[in-house]
């Protein structure tokens, strides 16, 4: 073999696996690591604590939570229990709703909206609503008693727990007050059903 072939033959070789290397370059791993350093991600998009990583944000889809944040996403409330045993009637056309984005809560507490900043833990089932509620204003006379529950359980509410798909908030008296919400979605589906 003379110089010039062995050339070629190297040249074509070394080709050969510039090609191939930017083949794989573009086969590699597509998963994409959240922005750690600011605790508005994105917009869209609910954070959760992992708990292999404390502290590392993880985004969720807001409309159904996910296996890495089960607590975010919207939800709808179907039971309200005060001190263990006293259910409260919720009006169909008053149901309360949670939505739960990153820190952030918001909803409908059957009269009027409300917005605050939560905290909780997906590992150890922890779950606050930190430095209250702010709410609009308006009187709703038929529902301000379930409005004043609902909001004092929300702001009383220590942990957090899943259950056939529904997320229960609870206080940490001896005989709980709890708020069981089903996923707004879920509730959509129904009220669709009823309606045909």
């Amino acid at each position: 073999m003379n110089f010039t072939t062995a050339t070629t033959k190297l040249s074509a070789l070394a080709f050969g696996a510039a090609l191939s290397a930017g083949a794989l370059a573009g086969c590699g791993d597509s998963t994409t690591t959240a922005d750690t350093t600011s605790p508005d991600t994105t917009a869209s998009q609910p954070a959760a604590t992992t708990p292999d990583t404390p502290g590392t944000t993880v985004g969720a889809d807001p409309n159904q939570g996910s296996q890495l944040n089960p607590v975010a996403g919207e939800w709808v409330l179907d039971f309200l229990t005060v001190e263990g045993d006293m259910a409260i009637e919720i009006p169909e056309d008053a149901r309360p709703t949670l939505t739960i984005e990153g820190t952030s809560v918001s909803g409908f507490s059957g009269c009027n909206t409300y917005g605050g900043s939560t905290t909780y833990d997906i590992d150890a089932d922890t779950f606050s609503v930190e430095d209250g509620l702010t709410m609009t204003e308006m009187a709703c006379e038929d529902v301000d008693d379930l409005e004043q529950r609902f909001t004092d359980a929300l702001t009383a509410a220590t942990t957090w727990s899943l259950e056939d798909g529904r997320l229960s908030l609870s206080d940490a008296a001896e005989f709980p007050t709890t708020l069981t919400f089903s996923p707004a979605a879920m509730a959509d589906d129904t009220t669709d059903t009823d309606v045909e």
